[in-house]
């Protein structure tokens, strides 16, 4: 699973990624080494998006975010002209320090 680890304004973000992580503009000049400690971890996974259970506490435009429990699910949405209502195709996962997005959408 490809792996990058970066400082920004001293906090340490590692993100995994079952695919191929590009390094793009001054990204490369926050990297840091792999196993050092960080601060929060973003997992990045291409599959089914988690349910929207949930209380709604937004819902506008292309964003939707459902509270479930203690965890935070801010689902990214754009219009599907096949279907009167907004579809899915991301959805960001918090729970505390941990992050995982979760992408269904091939475009």
């Amino acid at each position: 699973m490809p792996t990058k680890t970066y400082s920004f304004g001293g906090f340490a973000v590692r993100i995994n990624s079952e695919e191929p992580i590009a390094d793009s503009g001054f990204f490369p000049l926050f990297r840091i080494p792999d196993d050092s400690g960080a601060d929060y971890t973003v997992e990045v996974r291409r599959q089914e998006l988690p349910s929207s259970d949930g209380a709604v506490v937004f819902d506008g435009g292309h964003r939707k975010t459902a509270l479930r429990g203690g965890t935070v699910y801010a689902f990214t949405c754009f219009s599907d002209t096949d279907r009167p209502e907004k579809t899915p195709y991301a959805c960001e996962v918090r729970s505390g320090a941990d992050i995982t997005l979760y992408i269904d959408y091939d475009g």
